[in-house]
């Protein structure tokens, strides 16, 4: 057999050698060997970090399985015993059953250690023998072999899971969120080898999942770790704090429990006082403390010892600090830690992550590292602004990676939206370059596959470069031919006022839809947004205004927001959710409120303006500001813009057409203010031909809208000079445009259908707009299909048309559609009067829609029974306009 060595191996696997060697002292690559200190690895080994998914998947599993246990326990110990006890007894067991996994103990060894652990944890006089030998009994039952076989912090996460139960304090809790595995590995896979040997501080330390990887590496890179005193020396230098007593005792257990897997490759048996001798250096802060280590004045408790110290003591001690702070924002925070924030922190905003980053250089050495998981926000958001000005100038930042939401297992949401950071405590270069990473689009098994590879891509952007950009931001999508258009002058603010909206004080009351108030003065067209639209459309609601406003004058909370400027506002747009930029026309007459607020242009031509603002470059330049795609009013007024853009004919003439194809769409559906059964007329007499007519209709007036796009898209990027190679990373960032796709793939017919028909409502609305978290929103269902079967809209649509007679779903939908608007044709039913018939037999209309239709009899009264009232209660949002009952068709009075 050939061997390689470690070099040669870290070249083809694309890892770093200590990996690689890390890998080899765990076991994890079959056939290795070590030879005179000298790690040998076969030629035809495979590398086990393409398992990387497979464990994450285990680990996955792992979780939902302890998840589960832990349900159970909490019913079956329901009024058993206090939370505090029972959590404690959980937590002791499954110690000590770890620790039976690893070595043999005597029973009576493990008891001792049992009655140790509780007698730190209780916070009671006496212990109840019995519960705490029935959950011992039940854990030993319930663990997996998975779970023993893979116990990857099994005690930390118990701790977390445990407080969904049995929590005597959720304001600890809530941020108690700890650190998945393969952020640990890349961390402190990234700390320095001599670094890794030195002194090393974890100021959140949690469970100690930090802290016990570090352990383990220190292990690995020293051979002469074989007994008690090699152990203790090393854990001196590692060290941790914890604002929460009982969990900075699990990081103790779980550093003891790493310790004994090292002691049991030299010894065969261990006993209670051995496992005692070990003395992790993990502290805890006063009881009662709110601020934790981020206080110069606290005092800090030894976990075993009691021994108490000054945390000062610990300032400018360290090469090494690596932790995940918790994440607290001001909103809803703790008026007292609010306080001390502003105090003592005061470029944080309130934010205790962003205190933590400050807070690292108080305990590192003149030469130290740090190696954070944060929260990202405060690398783009302005309110950081002088934050970041200060911590570029004095630190050295070398790597961040950039993961997104969906990086932990079980926190999600844009508010989980994190980065791993390395930075230096020190700044003596103007030479210095960031390394940035971003895998945000990956799903969380990709993500930790991506950062096992030591190959993944990567840019590098002089540290200077970001201290120069607008508000010291973290632009690292703003770079080439993108911060050259950006940085060239003009921003939309100097053409156009993008403003806030009016918030009633009362949606509930005051906002309606436009159905429900035929023919009220007192109600008006609003702009409410409430969802993704580009160029016209979610014109369905209404507000009470009555006289001057009066009555959200009279709602407590109430603000009203540029009223005078309702008659020369021009432009709408939403301002919730995560979809992209888009922006419509405000209609005649409709004013605009807080989440669908307006633009008002003070020069250049609205038309053009909204090209800009639909198109692909505007939502990039809008993620480079507001990564979480948070659409505001001074976010749209800061992007760029020229001259030449916002007076063009050209895209006057492109956003009057897609405009014009939206209202297509947008005119057969009784929902929107758009509305108009005029083409009901002119439909062929026979059912499924009327429905393949509207569908062509619609499918014309989609296209014309992507053809018209892709022009405006094509005349914006050349008109700012945008490279090439450049427009490639904005398809890489906010996903390919339909345009793009490819021609000539074959598609299979009934996979459209299904596709088309999972993506659209009742009636073929899209209900859908996002193919991917990553990507902006879609504006149509063809464009969306497409975008599924990766095919351009253009060849997915000449199948269609070739074939749509054999699309079965999507025309029984517009079937409906037909069906649906005559009945409402029938009651004389108009987007501004209402209904002009309030009743009508349904044999009436039976004979009606069989005369029109030559259609079966029996199906259009089984229809109108069984089908009607779901599909207008789909189309009126749950608010119909009429309704079934016994033999007739009603209108439904809203009060």
């Amino acid at each position: 057999m050939k061997f390689n060595t470690i070099s040669e191996i870290s070249k083809k696997w694309g890892l770093s050698e200590r990996r690689i060697q890390f890998l080899a002292s765990e076991g994890r690559i079959e056939g290795a060997a070590k030879k005179s200190g000298v790690w040998l690895i076969p030629e035809s080994a495979i590398n086990p970090s393409k398992q990387n998914k497979k464990n994450i998947s285990s680990d996955i599993k792992n979780r939902r399985k302890l998840k589960s246990i832990i349900n159970t326990f909490s019913k079956l110990t329901e009024n058993s015993c206090s939370d505090s006890e029972l959590r404690t007894y959980f937590l002791t067991s499954l110690n000590c059953l770890l620790l039976k996994n690893i070595i043999m103990f005597e029973e009576d060894e493990l008891k001792k250690i049992c009655e140790t652990c509780l007698e730190k944890m209780i916070r009671i006089n006496s212990i109840d023998t019995e519960c705490f030998a029935k959950t011992f009994e039940y854990i030993e039952t319930s663990l997996t072999k998975s779970l023993i076989d893979r116990p990857i912090n099994l005690l930390s996460w118990s701790y977390q899971y445990l407080n969904e139960y049995f929590s005597d304090d959720t304001s600890l809790s809530k941020t108690q969120f700890f650190t998945e595995q393969y952020m640990i590995d890349y961390l402190v896979n990234h700390i320095d080898i001599e670094n890794l040997k030195s002194s090393i501080i974890d100021p959140c330390c949690g469970g100690g999942n930090m802290l016990v990887s570090v352990l383990e590496n220190r292990f690995n890179l020293d051979d002469s770790c074989k007994d008690i005193d090699s152990i203790n020396k090393h854990l001196e230098n590692v060290v941790g704090i914890d604002i929460d007593k009982d969990l900075a005792f699990i990081a103790t257990l779980n550093l003891r429990i790493a310790c004994i897997k090292e002691l049991s490759k030299h010894v065969n048996t261990l006993d209670h006082d051995l496992w005692q001798s070990i003395k992790p250096n993990i502290y805890y802060t006063t009881n009662g403390s709110i601020t934790g280590s981020l206080s110069n004045e606290i005092n800090l408790y030894n976990t075993i010892s009691d021994e108490t110290i000054k945390i000062r003591g610990l300032y400018n001690s360290f090469d090494v600090v690596i932790t995940n702070p918790p994440f607290a924002t001001k909103k809803g925070m703790n008026e007292s830690l609010s306080k001390f924030l502003n105090e003592n922190f005061p470029l944080s905003n309130s934010d205790v992550c962003v205190a933590f980053i400050e807070k690292a250089s108080d305990f590192l050495t003149k030469n130290g590292v740090s190696l954070m998981v944060v929260q990202n926000a405060w690398m783009f958001l302005k309110t950081f602004a002088e934050f970041r000005k200060k911590f570029l100038n004095e630190h050295y930042v070398e790597d961040i990676v950039d993961l997104g939401s969906g990086a932990f297992f079980d926190l999600s949401g844009e508010k989980s939206n994190v980065a791993l950071l390395k930075f230096h405590n020190f700044r003596n270069s103007n030479n210095n370059y960031i390394s940035f990473k971003n895998l945000k689009k990956l799903n969380i098994s990709r993500k930790a596959h991506a950062l096992n590879n030591s190959n993944i891509s990567n840019i590098k952007i002089k540290q200077d470069i970001i201290l120069s950009n607008e508000k010291y931001r973290f632009d690292f999508l703003n770079f080439g031919t993108f911060k050259d258009f950006y940085y060239s002058g003009l921003k939309v603010s100097d053409f156009a006022v993008p403003m806030q909206g009016t918030s009633t004080g009362n949606n509930k009351e005051l906002v309606g839809y436009f159905w429900e108030h035929f023919n009220d003065s007192e109600w008006i067209l609003v702009s409410k947004g409430g969802g993704y639209s580009k160029w016209q459309g979610l014109n369905r609601y209404v507000v009470k205004w009555g006289e001057d406003a009066e009555y959200i004058k009279n709602q407590k909370g109430h603000a009203l927001r540029n009223v005078k400027h309702f008659d020369n506002t021009e432009l709408v747009f939403s301002d919730t959710g995560t979809s992209g930029l888009n922006v419509r026309l405000l209609l005649e007459s409709q004013i605009f409120i807080a989440s669908g607020p307006g633009i008002r242009m003070i020069k250049g031509n609205h038309f053009a303006m909204l090209a800009y603002l639909n198109s692909l470059l505007a939502s990039y330049f809008m993620r480079a500001l507001s990564p979480k795609l948070t659409i505001a009013a001074g976010y749209i007024g800061g992007l760029p813009i020229t001259e030449d853009i916002v007076n063009s004919e050209y895209l006057t003439t492109l956003s009057k057409i897609c405009i014009e194809s939206k209202k297509i769409v947008l005119s057969n559906r009784p929902n929107n203010f758009e509305y108009n059964d005029s083409l009901l007329s002119v439909l062929p007499k026979n059912l499924n031909e009327a429905a393949k007519y509207i569908v062509n209709i619609e499918i014309d007036a989609e296209l014309r809208r992507l053809n018209a796009e892709q022009s405006i898209d094509e005349y914006i990027n050349s008109a700012a000079e945008i490279s090439k190679e450049n427009i490639g990373h904005m398809y890489d960032e906010i996903g390919f445009p339909a345009y793009t796709l490819k021609k000539n793939k074959i598609i299979n017919l009934e996979e459209v259908d299904k596709k088309w028909d999972k993506c659209t409502d009742l009636v073929g609305a899209i209900k859908k707009v996002r193919l991917n978290k990553h990507e902006i929103g879609v504006d149509g269902p063809l464009e969306f299909i497409s975008m599924q079967l990766e095919t351009n809209p253009f060849s997915v649509s000449s199948y269609i048309k070739k074939d749509l007679d054999k699309f079965e779903l999507i025309l029984s939908k517009y079937k409906n559609l037909i069906l649906h608007n005559l009945i409402l044709s029938h009651f004389k039913y108009s987007v501004s009067k209402g209904l002009e018939v309030s009743k009508t037999h349904i044999e009436e209309l039976v004979e009606y829609l069989t005369m029109y239709f030559e259609q079966d009899e029996d199906f259009i009264k089984n229809w109108i029974r069984n089908s009607f009232n779901v599909i207008h209660n789909e189309i009126f949002m749950g608010s119909p306009v009429l309704e079934v009952k016994d033999k007739v068709i009603c209108e439904v009075k809203h009060e």
